[in-house]
């Protein structure tokens, strides 16, 4: 095997095992019963992480979750001020520095909403309009893509996040799964 290969794998070696210690099963549950009690979610995110989003929002729909996928600036400042009480607005930045995501967070704190912010940062800043910060892994320049997608942190967490959402009312949630299968098929 290649060296180049080599050092791809081991950093998806490195990302899982950090991904084991910085996993918080309650605060998974937590964020789980935000996204079934939500009237609606708006997952923000830009490039990379805006893909993350496009992603969740796609996944989510397909078992009932009313969710939008934000990954344009002026869109998510327009979403933000729409939020409302029963809202849970989620924003995706590795760095916790998006000016972007970050702003979407703080007003749709401002109108109410549940917010949850999904990043690498340890900024304490965050807090101040974050209802929960789900940490995620990462590399010394990962957020550059430069030896393997700044998303797979992500995407990560998107699959753990969709897994502990499934177990609720699992039987209706894979029923709506089959009949949108079934629609996109045709």
């Amino acid at each position: 095997m290649a060296q180049s290969s080599k050092s791809v794998l081991r950093a998806y070696e490195i990302l899982l095992n950090k991904s084991y210690s910085l996993i918080d099963e309650d605060q998974m549950s937590r964020v789980t019963e935000m996204l079934s009690l939500a009237r609606r979610t708006y997952v923000a995110g830009k490039g990379s992480s805006g893909y993350a989003a496009m992603e969740m929002a796609h996944r989510f729909t397909r078992v009932g979750v009313d969710i939008n996928a934000l990954t344009d600036s002026e869109m998510m400042m327009i979403q933000a001020v729409m939020r409302q009480e029963d809202d849970l607005a989620i924003g995706f930045s590795l760095s916790g520095a998006s000016r972007e995501v970050v702003g979407f967070l703080q007003e749709s704190k401002r109108k109410g909403a549940t917010t949850v912010l999904v990043t690498a940062s340890a900024d304490e800043h965050h807090k101040a309009y974050c209802d929960e910060i789900i940490f995620v892994p990462s590399l010394k320049h990962m957020d550059r893509g430069n030896l393997i997608s700044p998303q797979f942190p992500l995407l990560v967490l998107i699959d753990m996040l969709y897994t502990s959402f499934m177990e609720l009312d699992r039987a209706r949630k894979l029923k709506l799964h089959e009949q949108t299968r079934k629609a996109i098929d045709k």
